[in-house]
């Protein structure tokens, strides 16, 4: 986590959060053109020293599901 550089962008655009893993999905379906969503479960935050909360990810990710469902 480059806690630094989500502290700039917080201040400058107010993002709470980093996503570097989806820019490689990113990158290869604009190759290929195929249409790409990323969704992502934040269950703690690191630059506040949060706990990581299980059950916080898990209903999370059951949020996510539905929400794969309707799209």
């Amino acid at each position: 986590m480059e806690a630094d550089r989500v502290m700039f962008l917080h201040k400058k655009y107010g993002i709470l959060c980093e996503d570097m893993e989806s820019i490689s999905a990113y990158t290869i379906s604009n190759l290929y053109n195929v249409p790409v969503i990323s969704i992502r479960v934040i269950s703690n935050n690191e630059i506040l020293n949060e706990e990581y909360e299980r059950d916080l990810g898990i209903e999370s990710q059951k949020i996510v599901k539905e929400l794969i469902k309707v799209l």
